[in-house]
This record gives structure tokens, C-alpha cells and sequence, in this order.
């Protein structure tokens, strides 16, 4: 037992004055710029990848170092060299944000406008990559350089730089954790990947905001995009329906609480076929946001499940004339009252009703293309349907007098003279 102490002792003795030594081997900044520059001279293609990462951990190690211009200028070039463009003007943004001030900018620019010029993918984006290089980059913060560029980046809207767009927004956070942006750019991260198709991921990263930043501003719009995520990507409805009832209870005062609402109906009546559920969150879309712009969505769906799902034409036509009365500026509204006007005159056989409706839109709705026909159609079942010519005879020559020119004038003027022959 005294043995094994003293081997112990010996052991911890060594290593203890290995201790100077060990702080004294540094990785320098300088010497290692000096090496990476070394094998960037060669211009040997074959040494290019491993590079790249020397390069990168180099700029991890020393972001702010005096060579780190200089280093994100070798990334842009190594890509441009190696014929991977998207890579190269990347990175060559990312040096005139975070180094405006460079001696490498000239030339950085120079090899950009070759990329933007010859690659049709940033056509649409040529005008603005051009108004950004006339006007300068200013002398950002590294934190605020580093955003536009991300900024940039995305706006560029190139899919072929999504992953170069998440791990440069995951350097962000690494580099400035307490930056008050973070939960936007977590934001983009889960976004991303929802455009990459990488749907499980982007489940996880909206997590990720949410359990990190629970107090963000944004909770509610990523909940949102999250539960739409869960609900039409990965048909998981019952998830689906938690994530829109911590919207629509959480954030109620936000407008994302109407639009989780109005979900939860849909999931309700085109998934589960619970039609009375769906109907009880739709109403509460009308009744909580009237003014949303869901809110008359809301009450279509509902007389839509009480005409096509439950067969209650009453109700139907109640929630239809609703829509117009409460929205009448609203272009669903001619739709809803021509719905009503369609039950009535074909599944309930109240042609009075029917009519009345069909006045209703073309008094309304004058310059609706289907005025003139619905007046028409209103003196049709006045005559035919229930034999009250004096009703016919007005609409008729109201017809006449605001349509004169229109196509079913001729027999509208002859209905007239059969009416006038039998009164």
C-alpha cells in the first residue's frame, strides 16, 4: 500500500513540472498565419479542403486577430479557385462586413461582380449586391457587421447557401452569446431548415428558441410556424393542437392566437371530422378577432360544415348572411350570399327567399358581373316559380332600365310584353 502512495507521489511530482513547459507551448496567432499563408502560396488544389478548415479554426481562434482579414480573404479564394461560387461570394461578403476597411476589398469586389454577372441564380439580386457595393460598407461593431451579413445572406435567398447560412448563424451565437439577437437568429436557423425539408430538425430548433429565449417576443410567431410545421409536414395533429392551444392562450393579446384558432378548427374538421369542435373554434375566431383578417374565413367554414357536412340548410344560410352583413367589403361576401340564394332556391325550395337574395346582391354588389343575371334570375321566379307577375314586371324593367345593353335584354323585353298580356 506504501508502494503504490510513493508511485503516486512520483507520477504527480513529474507531471507537476511538466506544468511551465506545457503553459509555455502557445498556439501564436502569428506563427500559425505564418503556416497557413505558407500553403496557401503553394496553390496546390489537392491541400485546398484541409485549408479550409486550418483557415476556419484559425478565425475560431482569433477573430479578431490582425491576420483574420487576411484569413477570410484565403477562404473567399480558395472557393473562387476551387470553382465553388456561392461558397466564394459568401465568403467574400463576409470579409466586406466584418473587414470594410481591408486592402483585400478592391479585389474582393472585383471577383464578385465576375460571380454575380456570370451566375443567372443572383440575377434578380444583382441591383441591390451592386447599390451595396457603390454606396461602401460602414464600420460596423463585429456583432452588428457580422448581423448584416447575415442579414445579407439571407436575403440573397440561394439554396445552395442554407448550410453555410445556419453554421455561420451558430458561429454568431458562438461568438456574441449575449447579444440580444440570438433568438431571431435561432429563429432563422428553424426556418431554414423548414425550407431544406429537414423538418425534424426544424421542429427541434423552434424548441430550442422556445425553452432558451421563453420570455422572446417571438415565441408566438415560431410557436405558430412550429404548430404548422407539426400539423401539414409531420402529421402530428395531437402535437399540432398543444402547440396552437399554448398560442392561443399564452399569446391571446398577439395575431397569431386567431390564426392558431382558426388552425384548431381546420384540424378538427378536415382531419378529425369533429365538425362541432371545428365549429366551436372557428366562432371563437369571429368572436375574439372580429377584425382579423381569418375572422370571415372563420364563419364561411362554419356554414360550409353546416351545408356540406350536417345538412342544416337554416343554419347554413344564417352563417352565410352573416358573412355579408358583417363583411360586406369583404369579396367573400357576394360568394356567401349567392351560397345562401342556392340553398334556398334548390334544397329548401323558398323561391321568395331566394329572391330576395338575389335582389340583395345585385342592390349591393351593382358593378358584380353576375348583378344583371341574379336581377334577371329574381323576375324569373317571380314569374314562374310563384306566379306573381307584379313582382316579375318590376324587376324586369329594372333590369331594363340599368341594363339595357346587357345580353338577356331581348328577352327580358318580350317576358315584359307575355306579363303585360296577362295582367
Amino acid at each position: 500500500m506504501k508502494r503504490k502512495g510513493l508511485v503516486i507521489f512520483l507520477l504527480l511530482s513529474f507531471y507537476l513540472t511538466l506544468i511551465p513547459k506545457i503553459s509555455l507551448a502557445n498556439y501564436d496567432a502569428e506563427k500559425a498565419f505564418t503556416f497557413l499563408e505558407k500553403v496557401f502560396n503553394l496553390h496546390d488544389k489537392k491541400l485546398y479542403d484541409n485549408l479550409l478548415v486550418e483557415l476556419n479554426q484559425y478565425l475560431a481562434l482569433f477573430p479578431e486577430g490582425e491576420s483574420a482579414r487576411r484569413a477570410q480573404y484565403m477562404i473567399g479564394k480558395i472557393y473562387e479557385e476551387k470553382r465553388k461560387e456561392d461558397f466564394a461570394l459568401a465568403a467574400y461578403l463576409k470579409m466586406l462586413f466584418l473587414f470594410p476597411d481591408s486592402a483585400e476589398n478592391a479585389e474582393c469586389i472585383d471577383s464578385l461582380m465576375k460571380i454575380i454577372n456570370t451566375k443567372k441564380a443572383y440575377e434578380k439580386k444583382k441591383d441591390e449586391l451592386l447599390q451595396l457595393f457603390n454606396q461602401g460598407f460602414p464600420k460596423y461593431s463585429s456583432s452588428d457587421g457580422y448581423f448584416a451579413y447575415l442579414k445579407m445572406l439571407l436575403r440573397l435567398e440561394q439554396s445552395k447557401l442554407r448550410e453555410w447560412f445556419m453554421e455561420e448563424c451558430r458561429e454568431f451565437i458562438r461568438r456574441f452569446p449575449d447579444d440580444k439577437r440570438n433568438d431571431g437568429v435561432l429563429l432563422w436557423i428553424a426556418e431554414t431548415y423548414s425550407e431544406m425539408r429537414d423538418y425534424r430538425e426544424a421542429d427541434i430548433a423552434y424548441l430550442k428558441l422556445s425553452t432558451v429565449f421563453p420570455d422572446s417576443q417571438l415565441i408566438p410567431a415560431a410557436l405558430y410556424q412550429q404548430g404548422m410545421l407539426l400539423y401539414q409536414k409531420l402529421w402530428d395533429y395531437k402535437q399540432a393542437m398543444n402547440t396552437f392551444q399554448k398560442v392561443s392562450q399564452n399569446y391571446n393579446s398577439s395575431g397569431y392566437a386567431a390564426d392558431a384558432l382558426y388552425t384548431m378548427g381546420e384540424i378538427n374538421e378536415k382531419k378529425h371530422k369533429d365538425y362541432q369542435k371545428a365549429i366551436s373554434y372557428y366562432r371563437q375566431v369571429f368572436d375574439k378577432y372580429p377584425t382579423h383578417v381569418k375572422a370571415p374565413e372563420a364563419l364561411w367554414s362554419i356554414a360550409q360544415i353546416y351545408k356540406s357536412k350536417l345538412k342544416n340548410y337554416p343554419e347554413a344560410i344564417l352563417i352565410f348572411n352573416e358573412v355579408a352583413d358583417k363583411y360586406p367589403e369583404n369579396p367573400g361576401s357576394i360568394e356567401a350570399l349567392e351560397e345562401a340564394g342556392q340553398i334556398y332556391k334548390t334544397k329548401l325550395k323558398d323561391y321568395a327567399s331566394a329572391a330576395e337574395i338575389y335582389i340583395k346582391i345585385a342592390t349591393l354588389y351593382p358593378v358584380y358581373e353576375k348583378a344583371p343575371l341574379r336581377l334577371f334570375e329574381a323576375g324569373d321566379l317571380y314569374e314562374k316559380k310563384l306566379k306573381d307577375y307584379n313582382k316579375a314586371l318590376e324587376k324586369y324593367q329594372e333590369f331594363l332600365e340599368k341594363y339595357s345593353f346587357h345580353q338577356k335584354a331581348k328577352e327580358v323585353t318580350r317576358r315584359i310584353k307575355n306579363i303585360q298580356g296577362k295582367i
